[in-house]
Order: C-alpha cells, then sequence, then structure tokens
C-alpha cells in the first residue's frame, strides 16, 4: 500500500475507535472485507455502497461456518454445489444482497482441503470481478430470500468425518 500511496491504517480490530475515524476520512464507495469474522453496523454504514465479502458457500442456502462441509454431509454437492458468493454485508451471518455466485466443479478426486483452496483462488477473482463491475456501473445487488436458506455452525469433528466419506460417494458418483 505504501509503495502505492494508498492510504492504509495498522489497528488492533474493526472495533478500534481509529478504525472508524480512518475509514469515515476516506472517500471510497465500497470496501472490500477478507478477513472473517462480523463488523459493527457503524462501520458497514461508513461508504456509500457498503462492505464487500466473498463468502465460501453458495447463498443463500449455505450461511455461516463449515458451509463446503455442511454441503456434502446434507448430500446437496450435485444440487446446490460448491461456490462462493459475493454480496454486500449487513448486520447478519452471510445475508446481504448478493452479487455474484460462481460455482467450482468438484473433481473425482478432490477433499475438503483441495475443494476449499479452489475455493480461495475463486473468491479473489470474484471479488475483483465485483469490484471492476461494480466501479463501472454494471452489477446489481439482488436481496436474499431468508426462508431459501440457513446459517450453519462449526461442524464437530465426528460429523466432519461423516461428511468426508459422503463428499466422496457422492463425488464418485458423479
Amino acid at each position: 500500500a505504501s509503495a502505492q500511496d494508498i492510504p492504509y491504517l495498522v489497528c488492533r480490530d474493526l472495533s478500534d475507535p481509529l478504525c472508524e475515524d480512518f475509514i469515515r476520512r476516506q472517500t471510497a464507495d465500497v470496501i472490500v472485507f477478507t478477513g472473517g469474522g462480523l463488523i459493527r453496523q457503524n462501520i458497514l454504514q461508513l461508504v456509500r455502497l457498503g462492505v464487500l465479502n466473498c463468502h465460501t458457500g453458495v447463498l443463500p442456502a449455505y450461511r455461516g461456518m463449515d458451509v463446503v462441509e455442511w454441503t456434502a454431509m446434507e448430500r446437496a454437492v450435485g444440487t446446490v454445489g460448491f461456490g462462493v458468493t459475493l454480496h454486500y454485508m449487513d448486520k447478519g451471518v452471510d445475508t446481504g444482497p448478493v452479487l455474484l455466485v460462481k460455482k467450482i466443479q468438484p473433481a473425482e478426486d478432490d477433499t475438503f482441503s483441495t475443494i476449499r483452496m479452489r475455493l480461495e483462488v475463486e473468491m479473489v477473482r470474484t471479488m475483483l470481478e465485483g469490484v471492476r463491475q461494480i466501479a463501472a456501473g454494471t452489477l446489481q445487488a439482488h436481496p436474499q430470500h431468508m426462508q431459501q436458506g440457513r446459517q450453519y455452525f462449526v461442524m464437530h469433528p465426528r460429523v466432519k468425518a461423516i461428511a468426508e466419506e459422503r463428499l466422496r460417494n457422492q463425488l464418485l458418483k458423479s
């Protein structure tokens, strides 16, 4: 950032009042959020368009944590699939308006680890594509319908072992 003369701030966390003051002084239309966790409402409202997040799941079906594993656990690899969703953040967990959904096609030998690595690359591509389209004025946000999905939580290791077996079975069938 300093080499490109881009303003930046190192702060303890997003709740730090210095962070809010720094963002308020900028003239950005969007914030690109590349971390994990939630952002307080006062930060979400500081920029004209909002805060962008790229989620490693297909929204609205899979919100929250470990959604790659939950997709396999629920045998939804062939229906919902694996992908990333670019959306505006709001006060909920992965409930904000959706901008882009990009799916990947799993390979027969994929594991949760290899799927997540591929999704990380897709997240960067999708975030860049979304920022470019927002700048060009060609990208529209679409509200989520909450009844079409649910929030998932961290998967217990024993449940994850079952999900891994289900992943293998679903990939062998396709």
